[in-house]
């Protein structure tokens, strides 16, 4: 047996210690990716992430590089906001006058 697994047998709490500190940080990790993958729709992310285990290094990836930086609502709001300033400078009414339909009588 090499001599680094005798090592380990020899100190089983470090073992442990080093096992629930590896699946804290994952758990933590992967926590975390999975709630920003779900809240932006992002499926295939979601499953690949659920079913693999690599010790937090695909959340990390995914949250530094592949994650939606804003919200949808945000960015609905900042859309909004440029469609009524650009209807502001054509100076164009965005106020729309809503008049009732007269209904035809059915008397013959």
């Amino acid at each position: 047996m090499a001599w680094y697994l005798n090592q380990l047998y020899q100190y089983p709490g470090y073992v442990t210690l080093a096992l629930i500190a590896l699946i804290t940080w994952t758990m933590v990790w992967k926590g975390i990716a999975l709630w920003h993958a779900g809240k932006h729709h992002q499926k295939g992310w979601f499953v690949v992430m659920f079913i693999l285990n690599t010790g937090g290094l695909l959340p990390i990836i995914y949250l530094l590089g592949f994650k939606p930086r804003k919200d949808p609502e945000q960015i609905e709001e900042v859309v909004v906001e440029a469609v009524k300033r650009k209807a502001v400078k054509k100076e164009v009414n965005t106020e729309v006058e809503i008049t009732p339909v007269k209904k035809k009588s059915s008397k013959k």
